[in-house]
């Protein structure tokens, strides 16, 4: 495809728009342009513009980044390993079938016995997602 060309550069337009991306591909806190106002992502959906008003973006919505991308924020020194991740799903399984057995008074017998399988079953496949190598 041919290029305008402006003063043997591409056209100030042009270029805005070939710099352009999806709002749900940029890295939280990332300025950017939308509609013509300068916004900071939030949040996964949610843009900070002027003055803090925040506005809901759709994942689909065409931006134009500005400035540098900023590094991902890493909490320096917190590593978290394998078996860390492990030992904390465990404790999460004993305390959703403890909460399961509490409740086993008002589940009828079937019904008690199908949730522990499915959580059985989650915890498992949980498990599994983290040997995974």
């Amino acid at each position: 495809m041919r290029q305008q060309r402006y003063n043997g550069r591409i056209h100030p337009k042009r270029q805005a728009i070939m710099n352009t991306t999806k709002f749900y591909l940029l890295p939280v806190g990332q300025r950017f342009e939308y509609q013509g106002e300068a916004y900071v992502k939030t949040t996964p959906l949610i843009a900070s513009g002027a003055e803090g008003r925040q506005k809901f973006m759709p994942r689909s919505a065409t931006v134009l980044p500005l400035g540098e991308v900023p590094p991902a924020a890493a909490e320096p020194g917190r590593t978290i390993t394998v078996e860390m991740a492990g030992q904390a799903l465990a404790e999460y399984h004993v305390v959703c079938m403890g909460v399961l057995e509490r409740l086993s008074a008002q589940l009828e017998g079937e019904a008690l016995a199908a949730a522990q399988r499915e959580l059985e079953a989650a915890y498992a496949e949980g498990l599994g997602q983290l040997t995974k190598g």
